[in-house]
């Protein structure tokens, strides 16, 4: 049996027992998601240190992402939960907003044949 990191987790996000069983809560601009510690860290660098780390963030199980629009954090929240990404999505603020916690957006882009975006 072949499992992705979007086949398995995807259902945390879309699914309301997936939200119920979340334990940290991202915050960005006036929209609260609620997300889980292990996803974000197995896809993120940055979210593995700030939790495995004694920072703020893993404490108060609370982190503030600035400087992102709600839209593009939307969809860089469900790339790192389901490893998809609609080419209509990707935009210079999503590469920006991926790039700042290290999500690696363009292994996707490469694969939907759309990485030449990047490059602007």
């Amino acid at each position: 049996m072949n499992f992705s990191i979007g086949s398995s987790s995807s259902w945390l996000l879309l699914d309301d027992d997936g939200a119920k069983s979340s334990d940290v809560v991202l915050r960005v601009g006036n929209k609260d998601f609620q997300a889980h510690k292990c996803i974000l860290s197995a896809r993120s660098p940055v979210f593995g240190a700030m939790f495995q780390h004694d920072m703020k963030e893993a404490k108060e199980n609370h982190v503030d992402i600035e400087d992102v629009e709600v839209e593009v954090f939307e969809v860089m929240l469900r790339f790192i939960y389901t490893d998809k990404i609609s080419s209509d999505d990707v935009t210079i603020d999503l590469l920006k907003a991926a790039d700042k916690v290290c999500v690696c957006i363009d292994q996707c882009l490469q694969f939907y044949s759309i990485y030449p975006l990047y490059s602007l």
